[in-house]
């Protein structure tokens, strides 16, 4: 917050650095972060500090350095205390070197034995006080001309005037000269002030008088307060210092550069304002907050576990941080950082924290983020080929290789009827394969069979499911979710999918769709695949493979036989944002015949066809290329491919195997640590990442469920962990989902010590 201030003044606040430019001079003031009674300043000095008068019998290079330090602006600033005497609040300056031992001791005492919350307490307060100074004059009496040169002849004139002067024989010829003229103002500490004026404005002199250390021979009226306290209530030294100056003098400085600096120092750039107002995309400016938007990123990761890995904060909270209104002028970006920092971190659950084990992982990664920096900055919407051709033919062509990767059918690639699509989620995915299935169901019986029309999933498929459904028009009770069980490790079974296909057949209904999972988000389940699919084939279904999660684990060959039987598949899809280090949001979906889904989902008014060329006309329509508004629900889409295309690049898919790999290796270990404490057991057999157990509680099945639920809260709210829970076959079971970029054994072995002594707790309790 800058000061603000009327006629001649100087340069900053206290307790901050600031810099000051004046018409042809730059002055920067650096002032001390905290009062002279710090803790972190008195516990570094020895008691010989207090008593060192002499040094006569050290050696020339030791009192070389002292000599240094003599000479130093702040030198004579180490040398002061403030001495509390008598009642509380009662506090006097005084010499360091003049005091006795007891003095000297009681001080030390005092200064070492601060306590830290006093001044975390103190600095709390300073940030919030403000110091005003109003109708501020300051005057002096000074020889000037040839008399103010420092000859000895004037000095012996000076010296002999001055003298008949107090005996009033002879009138002064000192000139009366203003220093500061009415000046008033605000200052706001923790904040840079910037303070302009021209050489010799007075500048100094304002600080001086702020921090009460103005010349007594000086005559000064006027009025500064602290917070509403004039300065004889306090001692303003206390909290308050002119420390140091250094001036740089600039030939030159017209008012545009000035407003420049000005701006530069109020973090809004340095041409902002003057030429057409606000510019949004200045270089320069792009280049100087980028820096300091990635250094943020960088100290966040590096510092990402002293957060607790569960927001604390309760619903509600930023609404009574934040203005009511957005601000009507701009913000320093330092200002922005600070409120992050103090008021959204707190409010963040953090997924890619190495203590993060609660739900599948959302990942990460340094080439992620450059995608989607250079995503960001190219900023198209890609919705059909002609609005950004890369991003169209990038995307292509990085599905065909994850397709190839992940060993998929050539009928999935785009050389084919088929090709793959980014979509935001698999949520999304599900919905677009849904009508098109839907679509394509219904031209062959009709549009009014709607209500007939039935999708099987198993009661273990996401959620998502059931949300197509309601939006694609289905009834809810026409989506089937069959029951499954631990004797299959809660897999799809084919024979209850055949017994409900035949009663719905012979109740008149229509089987339309069937959805298989390869990894289930409760216990990573995995459906037969082979034999679901001879079925749905069997009864021209559509056959959906959801493989969100564990798809990124099959680019390792020895879990590729998960997704055996993807060849009866009519779609797949898989999430490279969960396993697979890119950003969210990237779900891969590939479809063996994107007519399908081209003939539900495709729009094509005037205004969106492609006209690159005359003779090009409606490529588009012509089947030259691909337009992705017509594969997916939105009109505009972001260009996504550009991170995958990074990680697949900078990583390399043995890099990206093995972090895969390492990953199911700790859950593996996890799953050890579980099975040698008898106390505990392991629900359901681990087949990823992903192990899912709970607390045996004592020959008592019926407070199980509390047992765990006790001990899930008990656990997450330590901060040090963050784990969730599902239900399986009735039990309440606990999650422990290893994913994070920078979760080491090390994270895995701390957070089953968590998990040990709070059951211990709990156990002990019952």
């Amino acid at each position: 917050m800058a000061s603000s201030a009327n006629g001649n003044s100087d340069d900053v606040d206290e307790k901050i650095t600031t810099t000051t430019m004046t018409g042809e001079s730059f002055r920067r003031i650096t002032t001390n972060p905290t009062t002279i009674s710090s803790n972190s300043i008195w516990t570094n000095m020895e008691m010989g500090a207090f008593s060192r008068s002499s040094r006569e019998d050290e050696d020339d290079e030791e009192a070389l350095k002292w000599a240094a330090l003599e000479r130093l602006p702040t030198y004579s600033r180490l040398k002061k205390g403030f001495f509390v005497t008598g009642s509380p609040g009662n506090a006097r300056e005084i010499d360091v070197k003049s005091l006795g031992f007891q003095e000297r001791k009681e001080l030390v005492d005092r200064l070492v034995g601060d306590d830290e919350e006093d001044l975390s307490r103190f600095l709390f307060k300073l940030k919030n006080r403000i110091d005003r100074f109003e109708n501020l004059n300051v005057e002096a009496e000074a020889y000037v001309g040839s008399r103010a040169l420092p000859t000895f002849l004037n000095y012996c004139f000076n010296l002999f005037e001055g003298f008949f002067n107090f005996l009033h024989i002879l009138p002064t010829r000192k000139k009366h000269l203003s220093i500061l003229k009415d000046v008033s103002g605000i200052i706001k500490p923790g904040r840079m002030t910037l303070l302009l004026g021209p050489p010799s404005s007075g500048k100094s002199t304002l600080l001086l008088a702020l921090a009460g250390k103005l010349d007594p021979t000086l005559k000064f009226s006027g009025r500064v307060t602290y917070n509403g306290h004039d300065m004889h209530e306090f001692v303003p030294q206390r909290s308050s210092a002119y420390v140091d100056q250094h001036d740089l003098h600039i030939g030159e400085l017209t008012v545009r550069e000035t407003l420049a600096f000005s701006a530069r120092c109020q973090g809004v750039g340095p041409r902002y304002g003057w030429e057409g107002g606000l510019k949004p995309m200045d270089a320069e400016q792009l280049r100087e907050y980028g820096h300091k938007m990635v250094d943020f990123i960088a100290d966040y990761y590096k510092s990402i576990e002293n957060f607790p890995v569960l927001s604390e904060v309760e619903p509600g909270y930023l609404h009574k941080l934040l203005p009511d209104s957005a601000p009507s002028h701009p913000e320093s970006l330092q200002h922005i950082f600070d409120d992050i920092q103090t008021k959204i971190l707190p409010g963040v659950t953090h997924w890619q924290s190495p203590n993060y084990f609660a739900y599948y992982p959302s990942n990460s990664s340094i080439a992620g983020f450059l995608g989607e920096m250079l995503s960001a900055g190219l900023n198209i919407v890609g919705f059909s080929w002609i609005t950004s051709p890369a991003a169209t033919e990038l995307e292509i062509v990085v599905l065909d290789w994850l397709a190839k990767i992940l060993n998929l059918p050539n009928e999935f690639l785009s050389a084919g009827q088929g090709g793959g699509v980014i979509q935001g989620t698999a949520s999304e995915a599900v919905l677009v394969v849904l009508l098109a299935a839907r679509d394509k169901v219904l031209i062959k019986v009709g549009k009014n069979a709607l209500e007939k029309l039935v999708v099987y999933a198993s009661d273990q498929t996401h959620s998502a499911l059931q949300k197509a459904c309601q939006i694609g028009g289905i009834h809810p009770e026409n989506c089937r979710l069959l029951s499954t069980d631990a004797s299959a490790d809660y897999a799809l079974s084919p024979a209850v999918l055949g017994e409900a296909i035949s009663n719905d057949v012979a109740n008149g209904l229509i089987p339309f769709m069937l959805c298989a999972t390869v990894g289930t988000t409760s216990s990573t389940a995995v459906d037969p695949l082979p034999a679901l699919g001879k079925i749905a084939k069997s009864h021209g279904m559509w056959f959906h493979i959801d493989a969100a999660y564990a798809g990124s684990a099959c680019i390792c060959p020895e879990y590729r036989h998960y997704i055996n039987g993807v060849e009866e598949a009519d779609s797949f899809n898989m999430n490279a944002h969960k396993w697979l280090l890119t950003n969210f949001d990237c779900s891969a979906l590939w479809i063996k015949d994107r007519s399908a889904l081209i003939q539900s989902l495709s729009t094509n008014p005037e205004f969106l066809k492609n006209k690159k060329l005359p003779l090009m006309l409606q490529a588009s329509q012509a089947n030259l290329v691909v337009d992705f508004k017509d594969w997916q629900i939105p009109l505009g889409r972001r260009f996504r491919s550009l991170k995958l295309w990074m990680v697949l690049r900078l990583y390399g898919l043995e890099n990206l195997q093995g972090y895969i790999r390492n990953h199911i290796k700790l859950a593996k270990h996890f799953e050890e640590l579980v099975s040698q404490d008898p106390r505990f057991e392991v629900v359901t057999p681990r087949k990823f990442s992903l192990v899912c157990f709970r607390l045996l509680p004592h020959n008592d099945e019926a407070c199980a469920s509390k047992l765990n639920h006790d001990l899930l809260d008990i656990v997450n709210s330590t901060g040090k962990i963050y784990i969730s829970h599902t239900v399986l076959s009735g039990k309440y079971v606990l999650r422990f989902a290893v994913g994070a970029p920078l979760t080491e054994e090390r994270h895995v072995n701390a957070a089953w010590d968590v998990l040990q002594e709070k059951a211990s707790t709990l156990l002990g309790s019952m």
